[in-house]
């Protein structure tokens, strides 16, 4: 009877537990269920997307001759494809970070558990047991944050991305998006900046030092602890050596080896101003946040041999201005500045090349910075005669003729407050030809022509031709009163080389992906992410007849032949340009074309401050000029392109031509039937 109570009360028991336990088990799985419900509700399926996913990367631009002129960022990353890294590159990574790597799926429960041992003992976190999917999955998906939650999810995505990922596409992430110090992310970058060199040429002993990093690049940095990051590279040498990845011989060399970092130059100097007219239009097409981190490489017209010779011109130009003038007077209260005194005058130029608008070379000033004031995309000055060119391409688009005659001499206008408005001229009264009026600069010819066409006109054909900044539709602005950028006179000028062809001026040259694949080039249209711009420089209509742009730019021969514009004469290249000088010498001016390149001088002072007696466009601007275009070469054989249709017999067409052909051929040709004759003698001035 006992026996049974007590049989009973052990089944009865067994029931019980039995029913606990699974209840217990039943409430343990739903528990786990919704856990793992919430843990993965906001977490991706498909992490296939990361093999075309490219982190905030650096923007790079290059020379013409495709060298690194400049690199400009959010995060400092410049993409890398594994394959094209020496294996012991990823190697120094694996044996320090995670030497499990190629055996887990994601996660490691040994290194976890080894951490946790270690860290308990040290009473602190002192080693980490994510591995380097886990590493991945965290900077790429997940917040900063500190929880045992994101550490569970952290171990689920770890392991989709081992599901859905290759080993070698997990370590190219990883490789790229890593925090090395000094502000680099991933191997490439760092290389660049630690050792000046690209990742794809590092040798065992540098990656070992980037590898020793990984853990805390401030704490391990190069820089600022040169013997713990020898300590560092010390113990990933070891690793290496234990993995068979390299032998004692190659481990004592590279431990022998002193710690020794590269100081990365930064782009300023001579290269400054480009360089931001680079940064301003990458900013202006890509938008802000897309410039700095769309991982782009920037193909440019950069020619730095160039570049050097205009700033060189340009500080000579007002090396010899103060040698001219003479130091400033001071101003009352002025504390003297002791030591040679210095350049009071500024200057810019602008180098273009005509057949594609791409700029060459661009002078912001004597004391141009990075992303600082540039004078030749910034400063807006008035150009004084250098302007007049526009006049008569206007009054020439409007029936006009190079060897017609204007009036000269004394003018009188109504001016402001009633007064009358007289411009003052060097040139004695009379009718001479358009193309004499120029050469000689004739303020009075200017005006009439302006007065015959209308200002409106001539505003139109400056902004026509590339002047970009806003001018004032008055008389006044036949003498280059209002005021413009060297940049927009020399974009103007080069469409009347291209023989009225305008386009934007090309900083930008060529897009590169990140895996240098050509997005586009120069007047393409290109998709970069959700954005569709399309790069400056594509032809667009003419906004001369061609024949006009060539009559306007052979009387800026005439005026280099024998005006105002002497001083730029060659006996062995054909060059046209124009001189500009403002009230009281505040502005110099230079504007040119070569039959390859259009270039813009400006001299003068930040203020309205005169430059002096005596100074003015061809004496101040022009030799540096001479400088640059000197610099540019010159090809035998250089002439100015002339219409292919032409017209010789002026009353069968629109197009006209400033040279007329003998009697025998005007009666005989038909329109565009052969080239015109060759350019004039010497000492003759046709037409007057």
């Amino acid at each position: 009877m006992k026996t049974g109570r007590i049989k009973r009360f052990f089944v009865g028991l067994g029931k019980a537990l039995f029913a606990f336990f699974f209840t217990l088990l039943v409430a343990g799985a739903v528990v786990a269920t919704v856990v793992w419900r919430d843990l993965t509700r906001d977490l991706p399926e498909d992490l296939t997307f990361m093999t075309e996913w490219i982190p905030p990367s650096a923007t790079t631009v290059l020379d013409r001759n495709g060298e690194e002129i400049d690199v400009f960022y959010r995060e400092k990353r410049i993409w890398v494809p594994l394959d094209e890294l020496p294996s012991h590159v990823p190697q120094a990574f694996i044996v320090s970070e995670d030497d499990q790597f190629r055996n887990h799926r994601g996660v490691d429960l040994e290194a976890i558990a080894r951490a946790a041992v270690s860290n308990y003992r040290a009473g602190g976190t002192v080693q980490g047991g994510s591995t380097i999917t886990q590493q991945v999955v965290k900077n790429v998906l997940l917040s900063s944050e500190r929880s045992y939650t994101r550490k569970a999810k952290e171990a689920i995505l770890a392991m989709r991305l081992e599901e859905q990922l290759s080993k070698d596409q997990i370590l190219e992430l990883y490789l790229n998006l890593i925090p090395l110090g000094s502000g680099t992310y991933g191997v490439e970058a760092a290389a660049q900046e630690y050792f000046g060199v690209s990742a794809r040429s590092l040798d065992v002993g540098q990656a070992a030092l980037l590898a020793g990093l990984a853990p805390a690049p401030s704490r391990y940095s190069p820089h600022s602890a040169p013997e713990l990051a020898w300590e560092r590279r010390s113990i990933v040498l070891g690793r290496l050596q234990e993995e068979g990845h390299i032998d004692d011989l190659q481990r004592a060399f590279f431990e022998s080896e002193p710690v020794a970092v590269h100081q990365r130059p930064r782009a300023a100097g001579v290269n400054a101003a480009f360089v931001t007219a680079v940064r301003r239009e990458a900013r202006r097409l890509l938008g802000e946040e897309r410039a700095r981190d769309a991982g782009v490489t920037l193909r440019t017209g950069f020619d730095p041999a160039i570049q050097a010779a205009a700033v060189n011109a340009v500080r000579q130009a007002t090396l010899d201005h103060l040698e001219r003038q003479g130091p400033l007077e001071l101003e009352p209260g002025e504390e003297p500045i002791y030591g040679p005194p210095a350049p009071w005058s500024q200057g810019a130029a602008v180098v273009v090349e005509n057949a594609t608008g791409q700029i060459v070379a661009l002078v912001g000033g004597t004391d141009s910075r990075l992303e600082g004031f540039v004078r030749a995309t910034q400063a807006r000055r008035q150009p004084g005669s250098s302007f007049k060119p526009i006049v008569y391409a206007t009054a020439m688009k409007n029936g006009r003729e190079a060897d017609s005659r204007v009036t000269t001499g004394h003018l009188a206008l109504p001016g402001a407050g009633g007064r009358l408005w007289t411009p003052g001229d060097h040139v004695g009264a009379g009718r001479i030809p358009l193309r004499r009026a120029l050469a000689l600069s004739s303020n009075t010819a200017a005006v009439r022509l302006l007065l015959e066409v209308g200002s409106d006109a001539v505003v139109k054909t400056a902004h026509d031709l590339g002047v970009r900044s806003p001018l004032r539709s008055d008389a006044t602005l036949a003498l280059g009163s209002s005021e413009v950028t060297p940049l927009d006179m020399a974009m103007a000028y080069s469409t009347i080389a291209r023989l009225g062809i305008p386009t934007d001026p090309v900083f930008i040259s060529g897009v590169l992906d990140h895996e240098e694949r050509v997005l586009g080039e120069a007047g393409d249209e290109i998709a970069l992410g959700d954005r569709e711009i399309r790069l400056p420089g594509s032809a667009e209509d003419p906004v001369l007849p061609p024949g006009v742009a060539w009559e306007t730019l052979d009387l800026l021969r005439e005026v280099v032949r024998a005006g105002t514009g002497w001083r730029a004469k060659s006996e062995v290249q054909d060059r046209a340009g124009k001189t500009g000088t403002t009230n009281d010498a505040a502005d110099a001016w230079f504007v040119g074309m070569t039959p390859r390149h259009t270039v813009a001088v400006w001299i003068g002072t930040d203020g309205p401050r005169p430059l002096g007696e005596y100074e003015g466009g061809g004496r101040t601007a022009l030799p540096a000029w001479v400088a640059i275009v000197e610099a540019l070469g010159i090809e035998e054989g250089e002439e100015f392109p002339i219409p292919s249709d032409a017209l010789v017999d002026r009353r069968a067409g629109q197009l006209r031509v400033t040279r007329r052909p003998e009697p025998d051929d005007r009666a005989t040709r038909e329109l565009g039937d052969r080239p015109l004759p060759p350019f004039p003698a010497a000492g003759r001035i046709p037409g007057g």
